[in-house]
């Protein structure tokens, strides 16, 4: 399913869920500020999930519940987005990871990427003016096989890569 340049603002809970059999969404070019936490529910065979090119200020916990089957997620411009500290809590079979985003800190007590379990590729673009914790990484430094990072500004501790 191809959402572009729709103009929509929001995705209310359970959005999608006459959508069972859907594998792909993407959701770009549009206006969209918001997603309710359980947007996404009921979308249990998707893998591929793409949020670019939108206005979305806040990623809150929940947001992605119901996909935990979802192996490709990219976020891409994002400008000062505020992420939930459990918001990836859920992603134990995401493979695949990119974002892109600027002003944006990940506090310390966000679990990103770190309860992500199969994690193999991670690429954030353009992190301009936005941070990552050390301990972000944790969890996944013997199976990730790609990581790029391109175009940050600040510096990041690679201890547990």
């Amino acid at each position: 399913l191809i959402i572009l340049k729709t103009g929509i603002k929001l995705i209310q809970a359970n959005s999608f869920k006459s959508l069972l059999n859907l594998e792909t969404l993407f959701v770009n070019q549009n206006f969209l500020e918001k997603i309710e936490p359980s947007a996404f529910n009921h979308l249990n065979k998707l893998k591929k999930l793409e949020l670019v090119q939108n206005n979305i200020k806040h990623v809150d916990n929940g947001v992605f519940e119901g996909l935990e089957n979802l192996n490709e997620l990219y976020l891409f411009e994002l400008d000062d987005v505020r992420i939930g500290e459990k918001s990836f809590d859920i992603f134990n079979k995401l493979e695949n990871l990119a974002f892109s985003f600027k002003n944006t800190k990940l506090s310390n007590n966000f679990n990103g990427l770190k309860n992500i379990e199969n994690l193999k590729s991670l690429c954030a673009y353009q992190a301009k003016d936005s941070v990552l914790n050390y301990d972000v990484f944790s969890n996944a430094n013997n199976r990730m096989s790609e990581l790029k990072l391109i175009e940050w500004s600040k510096s990041i501790d690679f201890e547990y890569i």
